[in-house]
């Protein structure tokens, strides 16, 4: 994505080249300016992220990746990311409201999921500025597919932790370096 920042305090922590190390310079570029106290403002415009390719793997790379990356530069994500999935969510509020309050698990599971699903749209919706490109049961079906495959994703995120990026593959470490790895000759 696009960043604006200024060429000053990028320089007082090494300029650009102190990032390399990163695969989520963005990130890290944040953090060093959150670090010395500065704030950071997001716009209110939703940057357009076009992908030359729309296709489920495509999608499903991208989304291991961005996982892989999380958990090499904060390690507790792996504790904490099944937690904001919509079906493990569900199930534990599910189970906590029903306990409290003696109400059936079952329907405030479907309803969770069901709102759930209709904030996503709605979100959509509002991004997109605009009637969507698909229809409604395109959307059911790529949503359902995404949330049932999140868990799928995130577990292959911590079996195969090297990152394939454009002509590289890295080996990420905690804190978030990544180190190329070299073929074997």
């Amino acid at each position: 994505m696009s960043a604006l920042m200024r060429k000053d305090l990028l320089e007082e922590v090494g300029g650009i080249a102190a990032f390399g190390q990163y695969l989520a310079e963005d990130f890290f570029f944040a953090k060093s300016f959150t670090d010395r106290g500065y704030k950071l403002r997001i716009s209110t415009q939703p940057a357009w992220q076009n992908s030359y390719t729309s296709d489920i793997e495509t999608f499903q790379k991208r989304i291991t990746r961005w996982a892989k990356l999380r958990i090499a530069m904060i390690p507790h994500m792996i504790l904490l990311e099944p937690l904001s999935e919509c079906f493990v969510l569900g199930a534990m509020a599910s189970w906590a409201i029903s306990y409290l309050i003696q109400i059936d698990p079952f329907a405030i599971y479907l309803f969770h999921i069901l709102l759930w699903f209709l904030l996503d749209y709605t979100l959509l919706s509002i991004i997109q500025n605009s009637s969507l490109s698909f229809s409604r049961i395109d959307f059911v079906i790529a949503w359902l597919l995404r949330e049932l495959f999140a868990f799928v994703l995130f577990t292959r995120a911590l079996w195969e932790p090297d990152i394939r990026w454009r002509t590289g593959t890295y080996k990420l470490k905690w804190g978030g370096i990544a180190e190329e790895v070299k073929p074997k000759l």
